[in-house]
């Protein structure tokens, strides 16, 4: 037997209880054994593929190291199944309804309003495989925004509703003003026809792209929040909040049955104001 076909050598380890099997190099092109970079075998100078992983045995099991199918790792399956770790993760479906939170006003200065930070950056993986790239979604949630600039402030509430006749004043204030309506002085701050008008602009511009794909956006809000959906930051939302907070979201659906559902749904889900301050609301 010559030296080269001489069986490979093998070394004690772990105090004899275990021998490992050193194995040689191979030929990339054709699998060959090489002896050096120029392969005997296809005569081409190949990159040397990696051994096989070596393989410990133990003395009395009764099969060497030559007779072991050495273990592949194949190719993990992208997930589909839902948002991934690169891509906006703050959102959930339902009935093929994407839900993202949305905080319409806030009487606390410091308090988030619009859109949540997190959502803001990353389109959805759903409207991201019908087309929607980040920086379509990134622009129209800057929009969106921008609109909300014009929302209630807590300056405006408290000059309409509270300050100076308190309970009187806002008693009068919602029977007979009209804060929601569109009207020469909708651009106060507290009035809000300019906000509603923003908003309704908004999702028109939206949806003209959105529509072409089965889809559509809309603005809904819930009274009492315990009817709303468990949306990602419910827990964050609700605490504190008694009966007669109202929850918004925005709302898209993901194909045309939902989409057509969503059309011909109202955004009042339980808030029924009626009053005439409450004329001309769309969230």
């Amino acid at each position: 037997m010559s030296k080269e076909d001489a069986p490979p050598p093998y070394t004690d380890a772990t105090n004899g209880l275990f021998q490992a099997s050193t194995k040689p190099s191979f030929c990339s092109n054709c699998g060959s054994k090489l002896a050096s970079t120029l392969c005997s075998a296809c005569g081409l100078y190949a990159a040397t593929a990696p051994a096989p992983e070596t393989i410990q045995t133990q003395p009395g099991i009764g099969f060497s190291p030559s007779t072991v199918t050495p273990m592949t790792h194949q190719p993990q399956h992208e997930f589909t199944g839902g948002p991934s770790t690169s891509g906006l993760e703050f959102y959930k479906i339902f009935n093929d309804r994407l839900i993202i939170d949305f905080e319409k006003v806030s009487c606390l200065p410091c308090q988030t309003v619009g859109i949540f930070d997190q959502n803001l950056r990353s389109c959805p993986d759903p409207l991201k495989q019908k087309g929607i790239t980040d920086a379509k979604w990134q622009k129209w949630m800057e929009d969106l925004m921008e609109v909300q600039k014009k929302a209630p402030s807590v300056l405006g509430c408290l000059t309409i509703f509270c300050f100076p006749g308190f309970i009187p004043q806002s008693l009068l204030c919602a029977l007979c003003c009209p804060t929601s309506s569109s009207h020469a002085l909708d651009c106060l701050p507290c009035f809000y026809g300019d906000w509603y008008r923003g908003l309704i602009k908004w999702m028109d511009t939206v949806n003209m792209e959105l529509n072409k794909l089965e889809m559509h956006a809309k603005l809904l809000t819930y009274k009492p929040h315990q009817r709303a959906p468990k949306s990602m930051f419910h827990g964050q939302r609700v605490t504190g909040k008694d009966g007669n907070y109202e929850m918004s979201f925005l709302a898209i659906g993901l194909n045309k049955a939902a989409s057509e559902k969503l059309i011909s749904e109202s955004w009042d889900h339980g808030v029924n104001d009626g009053c005439l301050s409450g004329h001309g609301r769309i969230l």
